[in-house]
């Protein structure tokens, strides 16, 4: 979401889950499409948080503002799909997050343009 000229994000409603995988989705009016992959391993919003810091401090960061905000100027929208991630048994450890698994996973599904 754009205000005032900086980008934000919007929740529906606020999850203090941690272990979250997220999808960043372009809508226009013919397409969706997947655009960025990424893992939350403390909760989505302290990670949105990251990102909205990034947009300025960071040359990643730099590059998807650029490209959010000239995709607004082009009409299109951008939602966060996420989930939790599951957590596994490894090796009788009972207790394994999965999202950095499952990010890999929607990377290769999905091949994001905006993930390196």
């Amino acid at each position: 979401m754009l205000v005032s000229g900086s980008l934000t994000f919007h929740f529906a409603s606020k999850s203090s889950e941690t272990g979250i995988v997220y999808l960043w989705i372009e809508i226009s009016e013919a397409t969706s499409n997947v655009v960025y992959v990424g893992k939350a391993s403390r909760t989505l919003q302290f990670r949105c948080n990251r990102h909205k810091s990034g947009f300025k401090n960071s040359v990643t960061g730099r590059a998807h503002a650029k490209r959010i905000q000239f995709g607004i100027g082009q009409g299109r929208r951008y939602l966060v799909y996420f989930r939790k991630s599951l957590i596994e048994s490894i090796l009788y450890e009972n207790t394994i997050p999965m999202e950095s698994v499952e990010e890999l996973a929607f990377i290769k599904k999905f091949r994001p343009l905006w993930n390196a």
